[in-house]
């Protein structure tokens, strides 16, 4: 468990103690991904879950955690006997809008605290996500466009969670985003009984290994154009645009830089107004996590982080393509963790 930790952050900031919500920041803190409260502050460590948890969770923390049954009713009585004397904020970075009201109402103060402590990965992690993301690029690369050529996303989107699991995944990272022809101009399209025929197939994906996650984005060409666009040109331009981005990873460089970089090839190709996203973001127990790599991010990246590069190229109407891996910020660089 990473409980000291955080009480090694309070010693930095004007709290005492913080009540933590996300069921993610949870499970970085504990191990235990079942969701709940928990409340930690210099002494105290209490995590709150439902009926249908608790069994998970005293399993698994075996006394290591003092955890406690709630009803579903905030526990208010026994989180203020815990603060008493204390001045305790509420995680903000994740927290929903229920408990954001609730806690304010009580009259806590909100704090971020959590994404300064996920977002630098300890090797422990980076050995995780390095595996995640293995897996995840042994199955996309076993894809073989021409194979699906006449059957629907969702088939294809089907088989390749199924290989997750074959191939060791303890979960799914999010939803695979399978779009043929058209359906490729909708960055997060949902799979449906389209048939994959013509323009460019557009396959996100990625899973989970002992909760981390990984993803990856390829991009076929079953026509040679969509509409008057030349298919060839707008992967190539895609690919400029990724080494661009690429080759600035290194510690010291600032996340809006890495977007920018990619931003500019895609304009001396003329095609920047079809690039409606940031070009990446950090990877970990979320597959969107802290770094975001988009305009305006002025933060540096640093030594352990891990993250996407995925530039992308909707074009309403017509389709559209997008190329992403991730990668582990090095002393000197980054390495390649979806190959």
């Amino acid at each position: 468990m990473r409980i000291e930790k955080f009480r090694e952050a309070l010693s930095g900031i004007p709290f005492d103690g913080g009540l933590i919500t996300a069921e993610s920041d949870i499970e970085y803190l504990t191990g235990f991904d079942g969701g709940g409260i928990l409340y930690l502050d210099e002494k105290e460590a209490v995590l709150f879950v439902s009926g249908v948890s608790l069994n998970a969770a005293l399993d698994l923390l075996d006394g290591k955690l003092d955890c406690r049954l709630y009803s579903g009713k905030f526990p208010e009585s026994e989180i203020r006997l815990l603060s008493a004397g204390k001045k305790v904020f509420f995680e903000a970075g994740q927290i929903g809008y229920t408990y954001a009201i609730l806690f304010s109402s009580l009259g806590y103060k909100d704090h971020r605290i959590m994404e300064s402590l996920r977002v630098i990965k300890e090797p422990v992690e980076i050995d995780m996500i390095r595996t995640s993301c293995r897996l995840a690029a042994g199955v996309l690369n076993s894809v073989d466009p021409e194979e699906w050529r006449g059957r629907t996303e969702a088939e294809l989107a089907g088989y390749l969670e199924n290989q997750s699991w074959k191939n060791g995944a303890s979960g799914r990272a999010f939803q695979p985003i399978v779009a043929a022809g058209k359906n490729a101009a909708y960055p997060h399209h949902i799979p449906t009984n389209n048939i994959i025929q013509t323009a460019a197939l557009k396959i996100d994906y990625g899973l989970k290994f002992k909760g981390y996650c990984s993803d990856l984005t390829r991009t076929y060409i079953l026509t040679k154009f969509i509409d008057h666009f030349e298919s060839e040109r707008l992967l190539e331009a895609l690919e400029r645009a990724k080494e661009a981005s690429v080759s600035l990873l290194r510690p010291g460089v600032k996340c809006s830089a890495i977007h920018a970089a990619a931003f500019d090839v895609l304009s001396e190709y003329g095609l920047e107004k079809y690039f409606t996203h940031g070009v990446g973001h950090g990877i970990g127990l979320q597959v969107h996590e802290a770094p975001r790599l988009a305009p305006g991010v002025d933060s540096l990246l640093e030594e352990s982080m891990t993250l996407t590069v995925e530039p992308g190229l909707y074009i309403r109407g017509y389709g559209g393509m997008r190329v992403e891996d991730t990668y582990l910020i090095t002393a000197e660089g980054s390495e390649l963790l979806t190959s």
